[in-house]
């Protein structure tokens, strides 16, 4: 089984990992407590609104807080909507990932299971033992998965905390752990 795992986690595209991905953080961090607007992945500063409401600006997994724009990505954010300045700065949220390896392993693993799952052919020569395997991987996968958005997304920011420091650290004291 372990064999048939691997072969199938070599042949997983980045394309299909990134199609996987961006729909499981929206439908975790969705289900978070109401009371503020989300948006997922901004690519610029019009596509977060200014408006006095609570907004949580959700960063993109190939937005780690360690890459460089990053930071100044927020900034930019927060100073700015679109081409204009922004007026309700405080009603911003960051939830900002690590580097994202985990996620991207355990969504690579999921599709892996499932590849094997979907491939009757596969499915018809295990043994019953080796058929428990598959699905008890899968369903492991799929709690792997929704773990790594957790914590993956352990990073938060307000206009307060975010700040250029002299040693270059970003998010000054903006873990608090896991976005719950």
């Amino acid at each position: 089984m372990n064999k048939i795992l691997t072969d199938r986690r070599a042949t997983i595209k980045q394309e299909a990992i990134d199609k996987r991905v961006r729909p499981e953080i929206q439908t975790i961090l969705k289900a978070g407590p109401e009371g503020f607007t989300r948006r997922y992945f901004p690519e610029n500063s019009s596509q977060v609104p200014d408006r006095a409401v609570l907004t949580l600006v959700i960063l993109a997994p190939d937005q780690p807080l360690s890459a460089p724009d990053t930071l100044k990505f927020i900034e930019t954010v927060i100073r700015e909507h679109g081409s204009l300045g922004r007026t309700f700065k405080s009603a911003l949220l960051f939830a900002v990932p690590d580097e994202g390896t985990q996620i991207q392993d355990a969504a690579r693993k999921l599709l892996a299971w499932e590849e094997i799952t979907d491939d009757t052919e596969t499915v018809g020569r295990l043994e019953a033992v080796q058929q428990r395997q598959l699905k008890i991987g899968s369903d492991r996968a799929a709690r792997d998965l929704k773990e790594g958005v957790w914590g993956e997304w352990h990073h938060r920011g307000a206009k307060e905390r975010v700040a250029c420091d002299p040693a270059g650290a970003g998010l000054a004291g903006g873990d608090r752990g896991g976005l719950r």
